[in-house]
């Protein structure tokens, strides 16, 4: 049986559990934001889980495990926050929770596609690894100083906000109005005019582009939810495919999705997100959610293991 260890609103392992039923293959999920609703226990080396189906599974049982957003941020707004007195005790539990099951999995080669461990990612380290196969917009992280004089690009270190109901989103302003004693991420304007990303799963690369050039928009984020949120294919070309799979060979990652932006002399790499959200992505092609399916069987291939 496979092991998916996830939170409820992510609706991936839905879609990844019909896939396997299809292929005749059986699954367990475990919202670990859900974890009350669950029985659980570990002893040594194993573990038993029960769901609130009664659908139950024992260590013994598990082929293959995938995590994905796995982790709880800071202050999340779980449904047992306001239930529990410790609830801060309990979000960092089941995040070293989250931790035994991937030190558990890849003991035994059963760490699948997603790695659980995204601060082994930063993006200073990934910056010094894209600059060797892509162009990259000089940045800085500062606080104490002098800030310069000129427009540039504010962005979030961070890949999880603290804060759920706050996020922190790219902007484009004059940094010397910022306060000198706050830590910054600031990051020279990329040259181009769309936003770009590529996925890669497992070694197959997808290519798509924000449908309308940026204009004033610096964080295509913001418009999640609207209309104004619209992709469509990019035909990126064999040569960045190659450029775009070196470099995940090279930083050591089976599934990415690598954001740019495109429209100049060359694309421009911002960053890549180890285990980013690509569902609005298969929304362009087609009602089976093929890149689900491209998920799902990697998550069955052995060549997808996740190692340390």
């Amino acid at each position: 049986m496979l092991l998916v260890i996830t939170q409820s609103h992510y609706v991936n392992a839905g879609v990844l559990l019909r896939h396997w039923r299809a292929m005749g293959r059986d699954a367990f999920i475990f919202n670990i934001d859900r974890f009350d609703a669950y029985r659980f226990e570990w002893r040594g080396d194993r573990f038993h889980i029960a769901d609130p189906l009664d659908r139950e599974i024992d260590s013994s049982q598990v082929e293959a495990v995938a995590i994905y957003k796995g982790l709880l941020q800071i202050d999340q707004n779980c449904p047992w926050k306001q239930q529990y007195d410790g609830a801060a005790m309990i979000r960092s539990t089941l995040n070293a929770v989250s931790n035994t099951f991937a030190s558990w999995a890849i003991a035994r080669g059963l760490l699948r596609l997603w790695t659980p461990y995204e601060m082994l990612f930063p993006k200073f380290r990934q910056m010094e690894i894209a600059r060797k196969f892509f162009a990259v917009p000089p940045a800085m992280l500062t606080w104490g100083g002098a800030l310069p004089d000129r427009e540039m690009i504010v962005k979030p270190l961070i890949s999880r906000s603290p804060d759920p109901e706050k996020c922190l989103y790219a902007r484009k302003l004059n940094v010397a109005n910022l306060s000198p004693e706050y830590p910054w991420l600031i990051q020279e304007v990329a040259p181009g005019d769309r936003d770009a990303t590529i996925l890669c799963i497992n070694g197959h690369i997808h290519s798509y582009q924000f449908a309308t050039v940026r204009g004033e928009l610096t964080d295509w984020r913001i418009t999640q939810g609207t209309d104004a949120n619209r992709w469509e294919r990019w035909e990126a070309g064999a040569e960045m495919e190659s450029r775009v799979a070196a470099f995940m060979k090279e930083i050591g990652l089976k599934f990415g999705r690598l954001d740019f932006i495109i429209g100049g002399d060359e694309p421009q790499f911002l960053e890549v997100n180890p285990c980013g959200q690509f569902g609005w992505l298969d929304d362009l092609e087609g009602p089976d959610f093929p890149l689900h399916r491209e998920a799902a069987e990697a998550i069955l291939d052995p060549s997808s293991t996740i190692e340390l």
